[in-house]
């Protein structure tokens, strides 16, 4: 977790260190896709599974496409989570001031988002 005033791709190597590298895959939009940073994902160990953008006059070829396609399967599902606590938690703003209480709000978020999620499979499981 960072301040707000941090963009993301600031601490991406920061987030990565933190974590075992040994075959896990990075998936990320196309802003994240440089080569100075695929060469160093690949280099610490890491899949980049990172979506690709066309550029003007220059379409992307069908293998990016169905790469790009492949990807989205995995970033959609956890878009679906941060979709769901904007929609549900009208996550727009924080209403506590520093990171400690920040982590502490979001992850008492995550834990309802769990349980209602855990609800909705018992029901789903039990309609089969």
């Amino acid at each position: 977790m960072s301040p707000a005033h941090v963009h993301d791709s600031q601490v991406f190597e920061v987030l990565l260190d933190a974590h075992p590298p040994k075959g896990h895959e990075v998936s990320a939009d196309s802003a994240y896709r440089l080569k100075e940073r695929l060469s160093g994902l690949r280099k610490k160990g890491f899949k980049p599974r990172i979506t690709y953008k066309a550029k003007r006059g220059q379409p992307l070829r069908s293998r990016q496409i169905a790469l790009n396609h492949s990807y989205s399967k995995v970033r959609c599902r956890v878009a679906h989570v941060f979709g769901a606590m904007r929609n549900d938690r009208k996550a727009r703003s924080m209403t506590c001031l520093g990171l400690n209480r920040s982590r502490v709000w979001i992850g008492l978020g995550n834990l309802c988002y769990t349980i209602k999620r855990l609800r909705s499979l018992q029901r789903a499981a039990v309609a089969l």
